[in-house]
C-alpha cells in the first residue's frame, strides 16, 4: 500500500540566530525565527510524513509551548517521526523537498543536507531530492524576509507479503462467522456489517506526563477473537491525551467494521466517565479530542463503555509499552 503526503513551512529571518537547512549549517548574516531552530526543510518533510500517516502535523506531536524543543535539533524530531513511520508499518519510498529562499545560494549544501535526512530515515541518499528556487525578487521570499519549505513523500508498506499473497491467502481463508453482511434500507452509516458485537481495549501510556506517550488497543469480535491489534508511539503528551488518541485509533478501526454493537472497555475512569457524561470536559487540550470520539461514535449503531481495573487490560498496555520501547 501506498501513502502520499505533502508539507509546507515558512520562517522568517531574524538576527544572531543560525540558519540551519536540511540539519546543515549555512553561511549566512541572517538565520531563521522559531522556537526550535526552524529548519524549514525538514519541518516541511516532518509534516509531509505526518500527514500520509495520517497523524495531525509538527505542532501537534512538537508543540511550541514546550521548552522541550526550545532551540532543539529538527533531525531529532525527524528521527522520532520516523520511528512512528516504523511502527505504523511504512518507509520512505522518496522525498521531494524544495526549499524557497532569494538568498543565500544552497548548490554547495545540497549533498549534505540529502545525507542527513537520508541518515535519519535510514533510507539511501537517492531517495532524497533537494531543491531550491528564488521567488524572482517578488514577495516576502523575494524581498528576502524568510525561507519557506515544501515537501511530498511517498510512503510504501514494509508488509513483506505481494498483493499476490494476500489475494490467495483471502482466497483460502474462511471469513470469521462474526463478519455477515447486511444489505437493508436503513442509512449507511448505521447500516450493520458485523453481526454481533465487537469489543474494544483501548489503553495510553506516557513517560513524563507529559513525556513520550504511545497506543495500544485490541478490537475482538463476538467469539474474542483478535481482529486487530494497534500498537503506536504518537510522540509527546499527557497521559490523558494518549488514552483519547488511543481511543481514537481504536474507534476508528472498529468503525469501518460497522458493528451491530460495540462495546469500549478502558482502565481510565477519567475518560469513561467523560464519554459517559458524568464529567465535564474541562481540560482545554481534551476537548478536541473528546469532540472527535463524540462524533466517531455517532456513527455506531450501538454502543458502551465500561471502566475496568487495570489488571483486566493488560494486552492494550502491553502493546501501548511496546510501542515506547520501540520508539
Amino acid at each position: 500500500m501506498l501513502l502520499i503526503g505533502h508539507g509546507f513551512d515558512v520562517h522568517p529571518f531574524k538576527e544572531n540566530r543560525k540558519l540551519i537547512l536540511g540539519g546543515v549549517t549555512i553561511e549566512h548574516e541572517l538565520g531563521l525565527d522559531g522556537h526550535s531552530d526552524a529548519d524549514v526543510a525538514i519541518h516541511a518533510l516532518i509534516d509531509a510524513i505526518l500527514g500520509a500517516l495520517g497523524q495531525g502535523d509538527i505542532g501537534r506531536h512538537f508543540p511550541d509551548t514546550n521548552p522541550e524543543y526550545k532551540n532543539i535539533s529538527s533531525r531529532k524530531l525527524l528521527i522520532k517521526v520516523a520511528g512512528m513511520m516504523k511502527n505504523s508499518g511504512y518507509s520512505i519510498n522518496n522525498a521531494d523537498i524544495t526549499i524557497h529562499a532569494e538568498a543565500p545560494k544552497l548548490a554547495d549544501y545540497m549533498d549534505e543536507m540529502r545525507g542527513n535526512i537520508a541518515d535519519d530515515l535510514n533510507c539511501p541518499d537517492n531517495r532524497i531530492n533537494i531543491k531550491a528556487t528564488t521567488w524572482e525578487k517578488l514577495g516576502f521570499i523575494g524581498r528576502g524576509e524568510g525561507i519557506a519549505a515544501d515537501a511530498v513523500v511517498l510512503l510504501v508498506s514494509t508488509d513483506s507479503k505481494s498483493d499476490e499473497d494476500k489475494i490467495k491467502e483471502t482466497e483460502t481463508k474462511p471469513a470469521a462467522k462474526p463478519l455477515q453482511l447486511v444489505d437493508d434500507d436503513t442509512p449507511i452509516e448505521h447500516r450493520v456489517k458485523t453481526k454481533g458485537t465487537l469489543t474494544i481495549y483501548t489503553d495510553g501510556a506516557s513517560r513524563g506526563n507529559p513525556g513520550p506517550s504511545s497506543a495500544g488497543a485490541v478490537i475482538l469480535d463476538s467469539s474474542g477473537n483478535t481482529l486487530k491489534e494497534i500498537s503506536m508511539f504518537l510522540g509527546t503528551m499527557t497521559n490523558n491525551q494518549a488514552e483519547y488518541q488511543a481511543l481514537i485509533l481504536a474507534l476508528k478501526e472498529a468503525s469501518s467494521l460497522r458493528p451491530e454493537r460495540l462495546v469500549i472497555r478502558m482502565d481510565s475512569q477519567l475518560i469513561v466517565r467523560q464519554i459517559s457524561g458524568e464529567y465535564k470536559v474541562k481540560d482545554a487540550k481534551l476537548k478536541p479530542l473528546f469532540a472527535l470520539v463524540i462524533q466517531q461514535l455517532k456513527f455506531l449503531k450501538s454502543w458502551d463503555i465500561e471502566h475496568i481495573p487495570r489488571n483486566q487490560n493488560n494486552r492494550a498496555d502491553t502493546l501501548a509499552n511496546k510501542a515506547l520501547d520501540r520508539a
